[in-house]
């Protein structure tokens, strides 16, 4: 996203129910995470940089790498 449009509110004004997010992001696990937060009711959020979720999508299809996993 260029910096111009980082600025416009209306454009980063992207609500969506959590039930859109595995379109948005197939690979990450949304209810995983949700859960992590501790946030036990969660229906709609806000996604400002979708740009910027849909490129991040792929690493998340990668195996998180831990310290001497890579030996």
């Amino acid at each position: 996203m260029k910096k111009e449009k980082t600025r416009d509110m209306v454009a980063l004004y992207n609500p969506g129910a959590l039930a859109e997010l595995p379109e948005l992001m197939p690979n990450f696990n949304w209810q995983g995470f949700v859960a992590t937060t501790g946030i036990t009711e969660l229906e709609n959020l806000v996604v400002t940089q979708l740009d910027y979720m849909r490129e991040l999508d792929p690493l998340s299809a990668r195996p998180v790498l831990t310290p001497g996993s890579h030996i």
